[in-house]
């Protein structure tokens, strides 16, 4: 009987080592899934800040579109108002030149401006 229960004992202590072996692989397998899920998280983050980044990049472009829009407009008012002054000007200028055609009589000098308008409306178009 004492011999029996060695036998029995010693086919437990085997059985008790190999689940611990088990248990240890088990336990591996956990911590590596753990750490890929932690992993999976980091770099989900880091993708976040990024796409974050990115957003806040476009809304600086898109402002700076939009000033831009803005001011292109004004520059195009401000260069038609230079233009429809320089062409009243110009009309101005061939009626005192030509008192026959509609202007004042006695040959009036050309308004002074107009050289001032044109040399306005030049700097216009090269902004």
């Amino acid at each position: 009987q004492v011999s029996e229960a060695n036998s029995a004992l010693s086919a437990l202590g085997e059985q008790l080592a190999q689940a611990l072996v088990v248990a240890s692989q088990h336990k591996q397998l956990l911590e590596f899934e753990q750490q890929a899920k932690q992993d999976a998280l980091d770099h989900l983050a880091a993708a976040q800040v990024s796409l974050s980044l990115e957003h806040a990049e476009l809304e600086s472009m898109r402002a700076v579109r939009d000033t831009s829009v803005a001011r292109a407009a004004q520059l195009a008012a401000a260069l038609s108002a230079a233009t429809a002054e320089l062409t009243a000007l110009k009309q101005a200028q061939a009626k005192a030149e030509n008192p026959s055609a509609g202007g004042a009589s006695g040959g009036a000098a050309a308004p002074p401006c107009a050289r001032d308008a044109e040399l306005r409306l030049q700097r216009m178009s090269e902004e």
